[in-house]
């Protein structure tokens, strides 16, 4: 029985055939644990997961992507070792155990799943530094029920400076959520299938909403 992935039923959605950028997810954690085994179904072969941080007994009812099994174990181990469970042959993972710096070489589409301004500050310093090889950036965050994610090509000076002028606050000016509201389950979720259609519709040249918000508490 062939691995050979058969993508017929999305191409008019998404051709993977036609798609040739490199995909880093910063962060494997609430945020983005689902959104490399979901691009990898979907044909994009070449992904980069950057995060130092291990799966903690409190990560696993949340990060759903994760068995409890892999407690203990890097995330970027995790999440390669389910995109190889799902998709045994044509994806390549590659783990960097380590944060985003300044001058860590991106190139290829960027999406920002940290939990800090300040790693987000970073990690943006180092797009607009590459901004011609970085076609499509986008900056997901959420506190409890609430998300937000930013899209926008870096070579589109408007959209980077209202992001950087706008969006790029300090800590201190955070949501600060009560002990235990911190993620659950569906919100990642939510981001994966968003950050996904983000992605189809940027490779399709239709237009990508630069800001995208839901507070699933007040729905």
């Amino acid at each position: 029985m062939s691995n050979t992935m058969d993508h017929s039923d999305q191409i008019k959605i998404f051709d993977p055939k036609t798609w040739g950028w490199p995909v880093h997810l910063i962060g494997a954690g609430g945020i983005n644990n689902l959104v490399g085994p979901i691009l990898a179904k979907m044909g994009i072969t070449e992904l980069h997961v950057w995060d130092d941080d291990r799966l903690e007994r409190r990560n696993c009812p949340t990060e759903v992507a994760y068995s409890c099994a892999m407690i203990g174990e890097y995330k970027t181990a995790a999440m390669a070792d389910m995109i190889y469970h799902l998709m045994p042959k044509g994806v390549e993972v590659h783990q960097h155990t380590e944060r985003v710096y300044t001058r860590t070489e991106l190139s290829g589409v960027v999406i920002s799943g940290v939990d800090s301004m300040q790693s987000r500050r970073i990690i943006w310093q180092n797009v607009s530094n590459v901004f011609m090889n970085i076609p499509l950036y986008i900056d997901a965050r959420s506190a409890g029920e609430e998300i937000a994610i930013f899209a926008f090509q870096p070579s589109d000076f408007e959209k980077a400076k209202m992001y950087q002028t706008d969006w790029l606050y300090d800590d201190a000016e955070s949501l600060q959520l009560e002990c235990g509201a911190r993620n659950i389950g569906y919100i990642s979720a939510f981001v994966a299938a968003e950050i996904s259609r983000i992605i189809t519709r940027f490779h399709r040249d239709l237009p990508i909403n630069f800001y995208t918000a839901r507070d699933f508490a007040n729905m």
